[in-house]
């Protein structure tokens, strides 16, 4: 009985080293505890992850009238869009969405380097773009670089030339850019002719400071002698333009083009890649739908002249310059592309969460694969 009393005894006694292991485990378990309570109080998760910031943005684009109903009154100040802070953006009258899109696209290493810029933030109304336009003021530090080189090559040095019969070795003596050499050259061999010396400035290569500076040097009259001024005042008469491929010249043929639209619709075409559809030219600045209902009926459309980007090969500069990509959408396509090694088809654009359905039917024209990138201008 007194071995089974000792034995019983010995069974329950803890020894020293027992006693430390378990005190020590005792205090680990008090320490995940505290750490598993306290910690969230101390480090708080970000409530913008990727994915919860596509789709924000995603349904954003898609019903941009119901995320504006509240938009507030715009009160503009001069501001650098690239520097101004997000309560600067609220104070100009944006709303708090708005401003957190402008900041997010800087963040993301987004620039703007001139006004235009800011109105490719799809957020930004075409309205207000404009009340905003004349107070933004975009730092040196943010404006292209123009080399000393560049500048002296846009020096005129004019001596006195018929456009009609001037070579393009006369014109780049005389400081002539190439791409106004060659809307030169193109505009004669399409069998146009320069009747008087305003007919220069018609073309949309030359600025009206060139204009000016090569006017007393055209030979050719101020006035055309030759035409009948009784003309003037009789209707354009009817014709069919070809938009993608048509001169600025070529443009003015139709009723209701005049030089100013003209050159706008060729810029902007330039931009694009090409029309792939009449109704894109309602996005050219100033074209109201009176007149485009005015002009579409003389117009035609060749989708086979687009100029189109290679998804697998074209550079993330030259992506980024097209009117219907925001900076970080491109992203988005790299991103996208370097995960995957790249693109077996166009419709794979379909598969980033950024491009919603109306987004792609418009840029789906613009992409191809398998061909050689674009340079974009």
């Amino acid at each position: 009985m007194a071995r089974l009393t000792q034995n019983t005894r010995s069974f329950f006694i803890i020894s020293r080293g027992q006693r430390n292991a378990m005190l020590f485990l005792l205090a680990l378990l008090l320490i995940l505890l505290l750490v598993y309570f306290l910690l969230p109080l101390i480090i708080k998760p970000t409530s913008h992850t990727p994915v919860a910031f596509a789709e924000e943005v995603r349904k954003f684009l898609e019903s941009p009238v119901e995320q504006n109903v509240d938009k507030k009154n715009l009160t503009p100040f001069p501001f650098d869009p690239n520097t101004t802070t997000r309560e600067g953006f609220v104070q100009l009258g944006l709303s708090e969405y708005q401003a957190d899109m402008i900041i997010r696209y800087v963040n993301a290493g987004g620039c703007f380097r001139s006004a235009e810029d800011f109105s490719r933030i799809y957020s930004i109304s075409d309205e207000e773009f404009e009340q905003l336009k004349p107070f933004i003021s975009i730092s040196r530090e943010f404006q292209p670089q123009v080399t000393q080189t560049a500048k002296s090559e846009r020096k005129l040095q004019p001596f006195p030339f018929d456009p009609n019969i001037v070579d393009s070795t006369e014109m780049h003596t005389m400081g002539f850019t190439q791409s106004q050499i060659k809307n030169i050259l193109n505009y004669r061999k399409s069998g146009g002719q320069f009747r008087v010396k305003k007919d220069l400035s018609k073309l949309y290569t030359f600025r009206e400071e060139d204009y000016l500076a090569l006017e007393k040097y055209i030979l050719l009259p101020s006035t055309d002698t030759l035409f009948d001024t009784k003309k003037e005042n009789l209707p354009k008469a009817k014709v069919l333009i070809e938009i993608n491929s048509a001169d600025t010249m070529t443009l003015q043929q139709v009723a209701g083009i005049g030089p100013a639209f003209a050159k706008r619709i060729v810029t902007y075409r330039d931009k694009l890649g090409g029309f792939f559809d009449k109704s894109q030219l309602l996005e050219v600045f100033g074209m109201d739908t009176a007149r485009y209902v005015q002009i579409a009926g003389h117009l035609d459309l060749d989708v086979t002249k687009i100029r189109r980007m290679d998804l697998n090969k074209t550079g993330f500069k030259e992506m980024v310059a097209h009117p219907y990509l925001e900076f970080y959408i491109v992203k988005s396509i790299f991103d996208y592309k370097e995960g995957k090694g790249k693109f077996d088809s166009v419709a794979e654009l379909k598969q980033i969460d950024l491009i919603y359905q109306q987004l792609y039917h418009k840029l789906a024209p613009y992409f191809t694969l398998d061909e050689n990138p674009i340079e974009m201008k």
